[in-house]
């Protein structure tokens, strides 16, 4: 995994909350290093309306305000929480729920597009029964597999792909191609099984008749898309990356996402609290505070690179010193997550850092987890 050696952990520290006055695992979030992440992908992309970033990465209305600040309009969300807050902030934009809602989502929908009438509001439909489905004025992207095999329809089967996107009528908003799973190889081969898989999409796309927009690309592959000569420049195509806000370790392994310079925005910062081996300490962060889905090590330590992460468990996250000695007790030390998204999710308190500031600024995950409406009310 990358160290970040080039990354001081002093960014993440604040003078005003000595380590003994700091509650920990907190996930601390800088802002001057979001902002240098917007504008370098901004440069990559090349104009804001081709971006449609993912919300589920970051969570924070603090943090989507700079987006919109940088002329963001359009964006993709994982649940209605997202959705909800986002509208909150900035009730006119366009915002696709990248989901299969069911009956009770689909209501939320009707009710979050009701109360904010100058948004617009899709989700995916597959079936011609979810069209069928569809509130009043939300439209639908038609969910296409490019090979990931989660969601969508086969390219295989264009008939049925026109006939769902024919029966939405004057809702249908273009067509959604997620292909998060061309992640792994070296950067040509992910490049040559991108472009492949857009050619097939282009094809499908002259079938229809041509897609208000084409959305493809994660942060796996967002790079790869604006290489392909048909994708690039057309402004009905939008990439959607999310994870590029924040930076993670695991985005940092591939060499194009690593050579646009972004940096770790977000850590989780943690205390020392054992010495129970001669090379090995414990931090009071386990996988209740640092995401372990994308296996081991879960994290990378800034400014640390002799040390290396063990398994987590709840609440523990011990770690093996390769040269040096162990870190004393109550020393605070900032954790660059693997997997940035899920973490900020486990998440209820962020700390935002600002240069200059005197003082950290305290704000809940607004958008963390699902709404769980009672029959009657979704407050």
């Amino acid at each position: 995994m990358t160290p970040f050696k080039d990354i001081s952990p002093d960014v993440f520290m604040t003078e005003t909350t000595p380590a003994d006055e700091l509650v920990t695992p907190a996930l601390t979030i800088h802002l001057p290093t979001v902002r240098r992440n917007v504008d370098r992908i901004l440069d990559a992309i090349g104009d804001p309306a081709c971006w449609r970033p993912h919300l589920k990465t970051t969570k924070i209305p603090e943090i989507w305000r700079m987006l919109l600040d940088a002329g963001v309009d359009r964006f993709k969300c994982s649940t209605t929480r997202e959705m909800a807050v986002l509208l909150e902030l900035a009730p006119d934009v366009d915002i696709l729920l990248a989901h299969h809602p069911t009956p009770t989502g689909l209501r939320r929908l009707a009710e979050l597009q009701k109360a904010h009438p100058s948004s617009r509001l899709s989700t995916l439909v597959e079936t011609t029964e979810a069209v069928a489905a569809l509130p009043d004025g939300i439209g639908g992207f038609v969910d296409v597999d490019p090979g990931m095999t989660r969601t969508g329809m086969s390219l295989e089967d264009p008939d049925a792909i026109a006939l769902v996107a024919l029966a939405c009528g004057d809702r249908w908003r273009g067509v959604h191609f997620y292909d998060g799973h061309i992640r792994d190889g070296r950067e040509g081969d992910r490049r040559e099984r991108a472009h492949a898989a857009y050619d097939e999409l282009l094809e499908l796309d002259a079938s229809l008749g041509g897609a208000d927009e084409l959305i493809t690309s994660g942060t796996t592959t967002f790079l790869h898309a604006l290489s392909h000569a048909r994708l690039v420049g057309t402004m009905r195509h939008t990439v959607s990356p999310g994870t590029v806000v924040l930076h993670d370790a695991l985005s940092a392994e591939m060499e194009e996402v690593d050579r646009l310079g972004l940096e770790p925005a977000a850590v989780v910062l943690a205390h020392v609290v054992s010495h129970p081996a001669p090379d090995v300490f414990t931090l009071a962060a386990g996988h209740k505070s640092i995401s372990a889905d994308a296996g081991d090590p879960c994290c990378v330590i800034l400014g640390e690179p002799g040390m290396t992460p063990l398994h987590p468990s709840e609440e523990h996250l011990p770690v093996r010193v390769h040269e040096g000695a162990l870190p004393e007790r109550g020393t605070v030390l900032a954790l660059v997550p693997k997997h940035v998204c899920p973490t900020v999710n486990l998440a209820r308190h962020a700390i935002l850092l600002e240069d200059g500031e005197r003082r950290a600024t305290v704000v809940p995950v607004a958008a963390g987890g699902h709404e769980t409406p009672r029959p009657d009310t979704w407050n």
